[in-house]
């Protein structure tokens, strides 16, 4: 619908988002070409004086649809080209740099193909946000039948599933992600949490540890990794990861809570304390950090 108010049915369409003006004089030749409706996007601030085709500048509404993620920011990749059919409706999404001469050639293809999966799968996550969980899952599996190896169909299958609350079967299907992408680090976190959710830590930690081996130890993957662990009783290597997560983040007052909360379970008291102290340093108005610090200093013989 973004899209659609600004490019009007009758012949197929292009429209281009660039940082680049001058994307418009190649945007006229196909034009001239095909005889194909064009328009040019470009970032709030940059002018196309005297462009050959119709230009717009992106506003945030046009940006969330876009990025399919509900914020408001030019899209990661340089370039995104949208293909419409001569009915208006959307038909390709190019999310990398293309060669216009490549969306000419798609031209001829639109009649005899459905969409490529990649948009199925764009629409699908935009369903989801807006709570259509059914038609969601329908453009999954509508990708799914064209390319059923796509490890982001799976990922939109699972994020169904979560939502309806059949953990199992989002567990299958981040696992199938997984399968289809070993190297899909955000797959294996949610594979990992999951297992968490559906109260099997010890099946947890491997994908946690793949997946921060992937994403690094500054990700969510990495604290996720940690509650696993403490989950399964292991409190001194859960110790260790708090603290290495700690130290990542060293203004954190959350982080900090963590490793004197478990200092305190261990009855590491002086340690504690000192953690405890360290909380309200960084928060002075944490609750939790001056009940802890209280109860530490009652076990080591009452306050100061």
């Amino acid at each position: 619908d973004v899209y659609k108010r600004q490019v009007p049915a009758g012949s197929p369409a292009v429209v281009r988002l660039d940082r680049d003006a001058g994307a418009a004089a190649a945007l006229a030749s196909l034009a001239e070409r095909t005889g194909a409706r064009v328009a040019l996007v470009l970032p709030p601030g940059v002018d196309a004086p005297g462009s050959e085709v119709e230009t717009f500048h992106a506003d945030d509404r046009l940006l969330r649809g876009v990025a399919g993620s509900g914020t408001a920011e030019w899209p990661e990749a340089e370039t995104t080209t949208l293909l419409f059919d001569a009915a208006g409706d959307l038909a390709r999404v190019f999310r990398r740099d293309v060669e216009l001469e490549d969306v000419e050639a798609s031209f001829t293809r639109l009649a005899n193909e459905p969409p490529f999966p990649d948009l199925a799968i764009l629409t699908g996550r935009r369903a989801l946000q807006e709570g259509e969980s059914r038609r969601a899952e329908e453009l999954f599996l509508e990708a799914f039948a064209q390319e059923p190896r796509n490890p982001l169909v799976f990922e939109g299958l699972a994020r169904v599933y979560a939502d309806r609350g059949r953990l199992d079967l989002a567990e299958d299907a981040y696992a199938r992600a997984v399968d289809a992408d070993p190297d899909i680090g955000i797959g294996r976190y949610n594979l990992g949490v999951t297992r968490s959710q559906l109260g099997r830590p010890a099946d947890a930690i491997a994908p946690l540890e793949e997946a921060v081996a992937i994403l690094g130890e500054g990700s969510r993957a990495f604290l996720a990794l940690a509650e696993a662990v403490l989950s399964t009783g292991d409190r001194e290597r859960a110790l260790a990861l708090y603290r290495r997560a700690a130290e990542h983040e060293p203004n954190d007052a959350a982080r900090a809570l963590n490793v004197a909360k478990l200092l305190g379970q261990l009855r590491r008291l002086d340690e504690a304390r000192a953690a405890y102290e360290h909380v309200l340093e960084l928060d002075p108005t944490s609750v939790e950090g001056r009940r802890g610090l209280q109860r530490v200093e009652t076990l080591l013989d009452g306050p100061r």
